[in-house]
């Protein structure tokens, strides 16, 4: 009997043993912190390490990591979505150059994960963030490298890959640093403009609507600042409100919430809208153009409008 118990309790032993082991479970994981080196002292070149490396955790092999319904790469899928809101932020605050390089580099790491839950789960986040209309943070000149990326990667279904390539090739339109595309707009009564036309250091193209909520903030918010104020009342900034669809007659009835000192009209050939000039993909929709028309700013929000104008009163002293 001593002997018949010391065998089970070997053979005990030995299925413990085998247990611990065995293959370890996915293992979960916190969203990893840039380390910048200590040699990157500039705010900037700061900014632009931490977007080149943000996404490197996703090349880490060293531990299975859980994908699940609710984790991808180990990590939680809403912290994975607050990480993509970071950084895509992030980008904005750098040199497009530099932004373009980065919004791929993430998209080729997502591409490139051994992790195979990594890109169905973060490209379309990114998508999301750059190029959703409604996106706080979007920008069609840091998006457009990557849906070009997109529109020839494995990853991405073949009857995608064409959606793509088109949304790349519009995304070239009217790009930050191009000139932008001239078009004839009239005015209350029926005097017509062009874009190119307009003389002043600024100008601020505004697509709106009547009665638009977003419109109407960004309306006040405009009205509301001296800086704006002081350089449209100067003629050293021209804003051109213009609406783009086909009830005139609601534009007409709207007209007195515009400022006076304004260039408010309206497409009369519906060129905007039918050739995609613009791809105005939602209304209201904001650029910022320099002397020469050409784009500083595409489709941008009215906090990074402010902020440029902003800053070129103060260069301009």
């Amino acid at each position: 009997m001593r002997g018949l118990k010391y065998l089970i309790v070997l053979l005990l032993a030995v299925s413990c043993g085998s247990r611990s082991g065995g293959p370890a479970a996915p293992a979960q994981r916190q969203f990893p912190t840039v380390e910048v080196p200590g040699m990157v002292s500039d705010p900037t070149e700061r900014l632009e390490y931490i977007t080149a490396h943000f996404w490197d955790c996703l090349a880490d092999t060293s531990k299975q990591w859980l994908s699940d319904s609710s984790h991808v790469a180990g990590i939680a899928s809403e912290e994975l979505e607050r990480q993509i809101g970071m950084f895509t932020t992030l980008l904005s605050e750098i040199p497009l150059s530099s932004a373009r390089k980065a919004a791929v580099h993430a998209f080729r790491q997502f591409e490139s994960c051994p992790d195979t839950a990594v890109f169905p789960a973060l490209s379309p986040l990114l998508e999301r963030y750059l190029y959703d209309a409604n996106s706080p943070v979007r920008n069609e000149d840091v998006w457009q490298p990557v849906a070009q990326a997109m529109s020839s990667s494995p990853r991405v279904k073949p009857g995608l890959r064409e959606a793509y390539a088109r949304d790349a090739e519009l995304c070239t339109r009217n790009a930050a640093g191009t000139r932008a595309a001239d078009f004839v707009f009239a005015d209350a009564r029926g005097r017509r403009h062009t874009l190119r036309g307009i003389r002043a250091d600024l100008t601020l193209l505004f697509f709106s609507n009547p009665g638009c909520p977003a419109c109407k903030e960004i309306i006040s918010a405009l009205q509301n600042d001296p800086v704006v104020t002081q350089l449209t009342l100067s003629g050293k900034m021209a804003v051109a409100c213009v609406y783009i669809d086909e009830d005139l007659q609601a534009w007409r009835d709207y007209l007195d919430h515009y400022p006076a000192a304004w260039l408010v009209g309206y497409d009369p050939d519906f060129a905007i809208r039918t050739d995609l000039r613009y791809n105005v993909r939602a209304i209201p929709s904001l650029y910022l153009l320099d002397a020469d028309k050409t784009v500083l700013l595409k489709d941008a929000t009215t906090e990074r409008v402010l902020q440029t104008i902003h800053s070129h009163a103060d260069s301009e002293g």
